[in-house]
């Protein structure tokens, strides 16, 4: 439902009942509502931290070779709690004021590039990647724009906008994959001198 004090849509549980094809959503307020997704037939990959809805029919590229969209949601999901872990807090160690409840991340061929929307807080990945590693950095960089906005609404920055992608490169980098070698192709200035 769209909620107009925090200007976002915000995710609640429904249920579908494909007989009668009608969704079910119980609530305490008059909103408006918004469904998708479910209805199309997409799978649910439900992990502690992310919900990765994906398209069934379209398999995925990653580098030269055809990965089927299970597997592909799979990975991304992984990557996505790999990325989680390495943000936030634990005993001993200091981290990111991370969301609260299961981020939503959409796998759809509609998608051309990875990116986080400002409008809903999703994460949407493309189906086509270069390699398993820029997956793994896209899951990271995508995941940290969640992060940052736990402390501002990153959506609205405009010009500074430059910074929002700086410090997601540079966290997914050196905090989640600590320098991976395999990531050397993603290899920025940003990433070698402190931010």
């Amino acid at each position: 439902f769209w909620d107009s004090a925090q200007k976002l849509w915000v995710y609640a549980p429904v249920t579908v009942d494909p007989q009668r094809k009608v969704v079910v959503i119980k609530t305490d307020h008059l909103t408006t509502w918004k469904v998708y997704y479910i209805l199309r037939g997409y799978g649910v990959k439900d992990s502690d931290h992310f919900l990765v809805v994906y398209d069934k029919q379209t398999a995925a590229i990653v580098g030269s070779k055809q990965v089927s969209a299970s597997s592909f949601a799979n990975d991304v999901s992984s990557y996505l709690e790999q990325a989680y872990t390495a943000y936030a807090p634990a005993p001993n160690k200091p981290g990111f004021r991370m969301p609260s409840g299961q981020t939503h991340a959409f796998v759809d061929k509609d998608t051309l590039e990875s990116q986080r929307s400002g409008l809903t807080g999703n994460i949407y990945f493309a189906m086509t990647h270069d390699s398993a590693e820029t997956l793994m950095h896209e899951a990271a960089h995508e995941l940290f724009h969640v992060v940052q906005n736990q402390y501002y609404n990153v959506y609205g920055m405009g010009w500074r906008g430059w910074w929002t992608e700086a410090t997601a490169d540079y966290a997914a980098y050196q905090v989640v994959w600590n320098g991976r070698t395999e990531l050397s192709d993603l290899n920025h200035v940003y990433f070698n001198k402190s931010i």
